[in-house]
């Protein structure tokens, strides 16, 4: 492992005399002790058990950098515009199944990285791992491990709602103003403001998004972020869906206006989506407990391949109306942004549910099949 303790030491004995050598100190430390050059670029001084002779993979932006790790230690140099996250894993060209590389922020400075390997097997399943023991050297980890115990403490344990969205957005906002480049940022608001809506209204949403610096964004994020708003404007509670009219299984005219159903749950899905189909056979149980009383549930994948369409209704027993919108011309009216994606509507196309969650959990949520029964009983 790096000494560390030696480090500080070093550091809290420098005497006066020895201000003398505080470049070469610089050159040496670099951002450990704050002294390195902006454009300097970065070094990576990393130590990892059991992996002499492989090699070890960065990757970072569009590179994918790679170095044989030599008595237990690899050392990756390079330069970076702004801090990014980053991906570093072995084994790229191995048969196990799983591998899986740890994350951490990357920035233009001196970086000291402990790693620790473990391969592990679960009912014949082997798995690769690496997990980060120690990192030196990276402000922008240092302000992101803050700002996740932030969240933590203050927002996911806290109990009281108010509470929670005051701290949701003070966090966000604090993080988002200390880096508007990151593009991690983007991806957090997209995150919180699409998860979490009920304490993020429109105006801090926009308030947030406009701290990012939208240069340094990703462009999905940015689209994202936008459907995002458009939808909550356009497909709020108690506003009527976009009518639509997209062919079934039978290559049939399906109309949503023909539709005379007491609820419709309009579902945004596609083959390929792993959270779509695994909320399927939840659909299929509430398809059966609600159907007689009223309920129509209208499938809309966005797949473009028609046979795996077809293979997953299959497979997945979706017994109710099933169309397609490969070109997304429907999702598009929709402001769809991501999938799964879910609209419950009233018998004249009113929304009264929105992202409806159809797992059921122990907490004081009111679960999806309680909300029906409150609905139709009415």
């Amino acid at each position: 492992m790096i000494d560390y303790n030696s480090i500080n030491q070093f550091e809290k004995g420098m005497t006066r005399t020895a201000m003398f050598f505080i470049s070469s100190i610089c050159f040496i430390m670099g951002s450990l002790t704050g002294c390195s050059g902006k454009g300097s670029g970065f070094v990576i001084n990393g130590k990892i058990n059991n992996q002499n002779g492989n090699l070890i993979y960065l990757e970072y932006g569009s590179k994918i950098d790679s170095i044989r790790v030599s008595n237990d230690s690899f050392q990756f140099k390079g330069n970076i515009d702004v801090p990014a996250e980053v991906l570093i894993w072995v084994n790229k060209n191995s048969t196990t199944p799983w591998i899986v590389g740890s994350g951490f922020m990357l920035e233009n400075s001196i970086i000291a990285l402990d790693l620790n390997y473990v391969k592990s097997s679960n009912q014949g399943e082997v798995r690769e791992n690496i997990m980060i023991e120690r990192i030196l050297g990276s402000n922008t980890q240092k302000s992101l491990d803050q700002y996740r115990k932030d969240l933590d403490i203050n927002f996911y344990q806290e109990e009281n709602d108010s509470l929670k969205g005051i701290a949701l957005y003070d966090i966000l906002k604090k993080f988002l103003e200390e880096h508007p480049k990151l593009e991690l940022s983007g991806k957090e608001l997209s995150f919180y403001a699409g998860k979490y809506k009920q304490f993020l209204d429109i105006e801090k949403v926009d308030f947030l998004l406009a701290k990012l610096d939208t240069v340094y964004q990703k462009k999905e994020i940015l689209e994202n972020l936008d459907l995002l708003l458009k939808q909550r404007k356009h497909l709020d509670i108690g506003n009527r869906v976009p009518f639509f009219r997209l062919k079934n299984l039978d290559e049939e005219i399906f109309d949503i206006e023909d539709d005379n159903s007491k609820f419709t749950l309009i579902d945004f899905w596609a083959s390929w989506c792993m959270p779509c189909r695994s909320q399927n056979p939840e659909f299929v149980k509430l398809y059966k407990q609600y159907k007689d009383k009223g309920l129509e549930i209208v499938s809309i994948s966005i797949d473009e391949d028609l046979n795996a369409w077809k293979k997953a209704i299959k497979k997945d027993s979706m017994t109710w109306v099933n169309l397609r919108d490969p070109n997304q011309i429907v999702a598009t009216k929709y402001y769809m942004y991501q999938i799964p994606m879910t609209i419950l509507t009233d018998i004249n196309g009113k929304i009264v549910g929105k992202d409806l969650d159809v797992f059921t959990y122990d907490n004081n949520e009111p679960s999806f099949d309680t909300m029906l029964d409150s609905l139709i009983t009415k």
